[in-house]
């Protein structure tokens, strides 16, 4: 017999076989290699969503992190406003029972000192990211600057040292009333590197605090990035820059923070 004559044979065979093959082995057959090819499926998915350098599955975990830190976030931010509201609330009802000026102005002090050391905590989405908080206003002993009335990020020395003049970003802001960031304050004229600044700052946000339409003082907010600040960090610094102008109207600074002099007439051009 040929080569050809068996092959030829073989093939008659497995057709008969096949032919007589009772139905339901076929559907169990088929149901097996079926069950077999969605197994092997759901571990290709499962090899797909844990395997390291997968960019669909990073991006995800990106997104799911970024909105996990988000939502942390405004929680810690609700949680700061809450304490200011209540703190102020308590400010404006020592000052209606006539509560001595000097009592009023230390109590208000303390809130902004809580609220701007704990601004730099809620604003820091990265580890790697530094961040300074100060409220800034007119020096009563030099009134073409300004001086840091309560700021947290800087040294002892630095904060009572530190004076800001008439050529930065903090003071147009203190000039127009309406707020300034700036994604990179090296990129600026104005931009005067301290040479004993340990670290260099690039993002920064001042926006002014208003009391009956009179600027008084300046929320600056710098960031150790460029540009790492959001419009989600603007409106809270907009937030809390309202409740700062509460209490400075009940501690008197509406009053007498005030420039001096036609030549500044509110041109104090600072940055923090």
């Amino acid at each position: 017999m040929t080569e050809s004559e068996t092959f030829k044979n073989l093939d008659e065979a497995m057709a008969e076989q096949v032919t007589f093959m009772d139905p339901k082995h076929i559907m169990i057959l088929l149901y097996i290699i079926l069950s077999l090819a969605i197994a092997w499926f759901i571990l290709r998915m499962y090899k797909l969503w844990k395997k390291p350098d997968n960019h669909i599955v990073k991006e995800l975990k990106r997104k799911q992190k970024e909105t996990s830190e988000d939502s942390n976030q405004k929680s810690l931010v609700m949680t700061l406003m809450d304490q200011v509201v209540i703190e102020v609330k308590n400010l404006t009802a020592m000052k209606a029972q006539g509560v001595d000026p000097k009592e009023l102005e230390d109590y208000g002090r303390k809130i902004l000192n809580l609220a701007v050391s704990q601004i730099p905590v809620i604003l820091k989405s990265t580890k790697s990211i530094n961040h300074r908080c100060a409220v800034f206003t007119v020096d009563p002993d030099d009134r073409k600057q300004l001086m840091v009335l309560e700021g947290s990020g800087y040294s002892l020395r630095g904060k009572e040292k530190l004076r800001l003049d008439c050529s930065t970003v903090a003071g147009i802001v203190y000039v127009n009333g309406k707020y300034n960031y700036v994604k990179d304050v090296t990129k600026e004229a104005s931009y005067k590197p301290n040479p004993k600044a340990s670290k260099t700052i690039y993002s920064l946000i001042c926006y002014p605090i208003v009391v009956n339409d009179i600027t008084v003082g300046i929320l600056s907010i710098d960031g150790s990035e460029k540009n790492c600040f959001n419009n989600d960090d603007i409106a809270y610094c907009k937030m809390f820059t309202n409740l700062f102008g509460v209490i400075f109207s009940a501690i008197g600074y509406d009053d007498h923070i005030k420039l001096e002099g036609d030549d500044v007439d509110g041109k104090i051009q600072v940055t923090g």
